[in-house]
């Protein structure tokens, strides 16, 4: 391959690089996007939790 075949694709890279930056459309305010992690980690308690044993390390104390 030319030096010269190598230059324009890298100037073809580089533009539209440089145009799909620039023109992509803007992303959303945080406060209009979905919680990403709050909602997800959270779960509802409808178990009982109550009782059960005690925990004890790993390890021996």
């Amino acid at each position: 391959m030319r030096p010269i075949h190598l230059f324009i694709i890298i100037l073809v890279v580089a533009f539209g690089t440089i145009a799909w930056v620039f023109l992509s459309p803007p992303s959303p305010p945080k406060a209009t996007r979905p919680a990403q992690q709050g909602d997800f980690l959270d779960s509802t308690r409808d178990y009982d939790t109550t009782g059960g044993r005690q925990m004890k390390p790993r390890w021996g104390e």
